[in-house]
């Protein structure tokens, strides 16, 4: 029996195989084998190893604007905020073109507080946030 996609109910946790293999042990000195503590201990760091995690930071490129600098990474919350603002300004640009409004630095602010506080602005939010009708 296997596992499915985004489904691991038969998944047992490395914890309680680590503590069933100490208890075979414990099990089998009571019957008689003599293992020695060090031979124990052997088993199972090989069986429970861990190798560390491979680092990637040369993969990281450095900034175009900071030369001396790394790039931020893509799920960063400056990141986020980047990526925020430039749709606000965006939408803003459109409902200019569209509306023939211009909006301020406040305007801009209020959304992007907007943004950060629920981590999503509709089009219905930001028309009433700038106090437009909602045709």
């Amino acid at each position: 029996v296997r596992n499915k996609k985004e489904s691991y109910e038969r998944c047992i946790a490395q914890s309680f195989l680590k503590d069933e293999l100490k208890l075979i042990f414990k099990k089998q000195r009571e019957f008689g084998f003599s293992f020695s503590k060090k031979f124990e201990e052997e088993v199972l760091s090989v069986a429970f190893y861990k190798r560390a995690l491979k680092d990637f930071s040369h993969l990281v490129g450095n900034c175009s604007f900071f030369t001396d600098e790394k790039r931020a990474p893509k799920n960063s919350p400056l990141a986020f905020m980047f990526v925020a603002l430039t749709r606000i300004i965006n939408l803003l640009n459109n409902l200019k073109n569209t509306e023939g409004i211009l909006y301020t630095k406040d305007d801009l602010n209020a959304l992007l507080n907007e943004v950060l506080k629920n981590g999503t602005l509709t089009y219905k939010q930001t028309k009433k946030l700038l106090g437009l009708s909602d045709d």
